[in-house]
């Protein structure tokens, strides 16, 4: 048992001693809530990092989609998430990154910034408001956060009106590709998806706006770790986690 600085007590329970004797080293970082994951330590001589891609799946469909607002976020260093929660709740980005770092000092997940992330991630891929409703709530323990349908449905038409290009460009040209060719859709990197699902139905292109750049991003990471440990085989890299890599590395070569 351990308390952390913000007063939340974690448990980690130990295997019993019969699977013990067999327990080797490792686990699945991947499963480790951030709150734990502060106490692990590296190895001597060694640093631990995490290196990801900053909001990839939402430049994926910026670009894809010609997202305008986005695209200038992107190219100006303007936090994404930040911008699209301004536009939420008729304030500027400065407001809402002052309360992320006033929330982050009190270990609260930031209300403001929190939504915004969630309705990029969601609205990108066409997601209903009575889904994002139930899907946003499941982590009400975790975040403090809950919203209602009629809020859903009001972020939703206004990340709408903040980016149009998503619905008449990203959106359009996923449809418009998939009925051209076949219910067959292909991303940056070659790899081609058939979707069986009827042509008729939104559910079906709702999975196509998701899998473009969910099928994107972890290509990339792959090919970095390919890349890293040709360059640099003396990093180790730990797990691979969608849109980032966490490992550790001699001090010498953190930079």
């Amino acid at each position: 048992t351990a308390r952390h600085t913000s007063g939340q007590t974690i448990v980690i329970l130990a295997p019993s001693k019969k699977k013990r004797r067999k327990a080797k080293t490792g686990t699945n970082a991947q499963t480790i809530p951030r709150i734990v994951r502060e106490a692990i330590i590296p190895d001597p001589g060694m640093v631990l990092f995490y290196a990801d891609l900053r909001q990839v799946e939402d430049r994926i469909v910026a670009y894809a989609g010609g997202v305008k607002k986005k695209i200038h976020a992107f190219e100006t260093g303007i936090n994404a998430h930040s911008l699209s929660a301004a536009g939420y709740f008729n304030c500027t980005v400065e407001d809402v990154e002052r309360e992320k770092e006033e929330c982050k000092k009190r270990y609260v997940e930031p209300p403001m910034y929190y939504i915004g992330k969630q309705g990029n991630h969601a609205f990108n891929y066409g997601e209903g408001p009575r889904t994002f409703k139930t899907n946003f709530n499941k982590k009400v323990d975790e975040t403090g956060i809950k919203i209602t349908e009629a809020q859903a449905k009001a972020i939703r038409q206004k990340h709408l009106k903040l980016y149009p290009e998503i619905e008449y460009g990203y959106w359009a040209w996923i449809k418009e590709t998939l009925l051209t060719k076949r219910m067959r859709l292909t991303n940056p990197f070659g790899y081609e998806r058939v979707l069986y699902g009827n042509p008729k139905d939104d559910r079906t292109f709702r999975d196509a706006y998701s899998w473009y750049p969910q099928s994107t991003a972890p290509e990339i990471i792959n090919r970095a770790m390919i890349r890293i440990d040709k360059r640099l085989p003396e990093v180790e890299m730990f797990i691979h986690m969608h849109d980032a890599i966490f490992g550790q590395v001699p001090e010498a070569q953190a930079d």
